[in-house]
């Protein structure tokens, strides 16, 4: 899995959807859906792992 699938069964899990992470992690709008294909920086993945109450390991 890559770290889209990653994050997306993490928020499965906690019920919340990759909008409202996005916007809890104070991120734009559809950037998590664009790391499918582009590396995101270190700070946004760790804003991520940080709201969904995991470690950035997880996620990648």
């Amino acid at each position: 899995m890559n770290l889209y699938e990653n994050i997306k069964k993490k928020c499965k899990e906690k019920g919340v959807s990759i909008a409202k992470l996005e916007r809890a992690a104070k991120l734009s709008v559809g950037s998590i859906s664009h790391w499918r294909v582009s590396d995101p920086k270190v700070g946004n993945v760790k804003a991520v792992a940080d709201y969904l109450q995991c470690n950035i390991d997880e996620l990648l």
